[in-house]
């Protein structure tokens, strides 16, 4: 990964149930690398009951599906500088 600058990490009910999947979030975080949550089909309450995810992944860092596009566009711009 020594070109990647940020992990897009899909949330969904299964997906965040998976251990694999925080580890992968937790190793690029250890690598310095920002995370982006996207959200699909919970919330982020959903996330702090069972994971502690807000206080983890950081509010700002965290997309819901509907969002994406948006998200999308900022990253276009950050790529551009």
């Amino acid at each position: 990964m020594p070109k990647c600058d940020e992990l897009i990490a899909l949330l969904t009910p299964w997906s965040a149930d998976r251990n694999w999947v925080w580890i992968e979030i937790g190793a690029a975080r250890a690598l310095g690398l920002r995370v982006v949550a996207v959200l699909y089909g919970l919330t982020l309450s959903d996330l702090d009951k069972d994971k502690g995810g807000k206080g983890f992944l950081g509010a700002k860092n965290i997309v819901e599906i509907n969002d994406f596009d948006a998200y999308l566009q900022q990253v276009s711009k950050r790529a551009a500088k």
